[in-house]
């Protein structure tokens, strides 16, 4: 029954060697620092690929045909179907219908219905 004080002495007595160590604030502290200066740029890190994607992703919106939703309110969204409003996708059907009905232009018009039908499946995906 020493009490708190003589578990401090305990722990006092073992740790000595270490307290002592010559190196300990030049070498061991010093290891303790650019580890957190790894961790701190790392986390910098993050925080500048994050920035990167939300600005690609502000950057590509408006070629996905994504709007703020104060904005989509229109027919083709009342519908729920909003890969139809999409820029890429209407401007794709466009190019696909008048090829179509230029078949000396389009060389393969199965070609132009997939890219279209892909076009809407990504945009599909992508919201």
């Amino acid at each position: 029954d020493y009490g708190s004080e003589g578990g401090y002495g305990s722990y006092q007595l073992k740790l000595q060697a270490i307290a002592t160590y010559p190196d300990l604030k030049s070498e061991v502290f010093q290891n303790f620092r650019q580890v957190g200066n790894s961790i701190v740029l790392m986390n910098l890190f993050d925080l500048a690929s994050t920035q990167l994607d939300s600005a690609r992703f502000i950057q590509a919106a408006p070629f996905l045909g994504v709007v703020p939703e104060d904005f989509a309110l229109g027919s083709d969204q009342a519908n729920g179907d909003l890969s139809a409003s999409s820029p890429l996708y209407a401007n794709l059907q466009r190019l696909a219908a008048t090829l179509e009905e230029k078949p000396d232009l389009a060389r393969s018009p199965a070609i132009l219905r997939d890219i279209v039908t892909n076009a809407w499946r990504a945009d599909k995906y992508s919201r």
